[in-house]
């Protein structure tokens, strides 16, 4: 949004010894995606520990749903719906994102090409799942 001075974008790649790569990395983190990003990322540094602890357990629950009874498949997914909730009951407005599809197998890497030309210039979130 071009809110910083022009100094916060030339001083620390010509002086890196000045600032540390903590600094520098969220320097990156705050001004090169766009504003979604920077707001999406600085309210993720704030997540309650013991949230994001909730959601690990469920997604490692949910990484198991196939050996599951339907009874319990379904408490897993509930499980992981309400941690999601949680999280993003802290947080204001969403991070807009696209789910890529990518086959594994052989071509895997010309497929991730092909996905990375398409999504390059996109503002959003790519979240890939593999199928297969």
């Amino acid at each position: 949004s071009s809110c910083l001075p022009k100094w916060c974008h030339v001083i620390p790649p010509l002086f890196p010894f000045l600032f540390g790569f903590p600094d520098r990395e969220q320097l990156v983190k705050c001004t090169a995606f766009g504003i979604s990003h920077t707001m999406y990322w600085l309210q993720e540094q704030r997540v309650d520990p013991a949230l994001r602890d909730d959601l690990r357990h469920a997604e490692q629950a949910m990484g198991h749903v196939t050996e599951m009874a339907g009874d319990r498949a379904q408490r897993a997914y509930d499980g992981l719906l309400r941690a999601e909730e949680a999280i993003e009951g802290q947080r204001i407005g969403r991070l807009r994102s696209d789910i890529a599809r990518v086959q594994r197998g052989e071509g895997i890497l010309q497929q991730a090409e092909r996905l990375m030309r398409q999504h390059a210039r996109m503002t959003r979130k790519l979240e890939v799942q593999f199928v297969g």
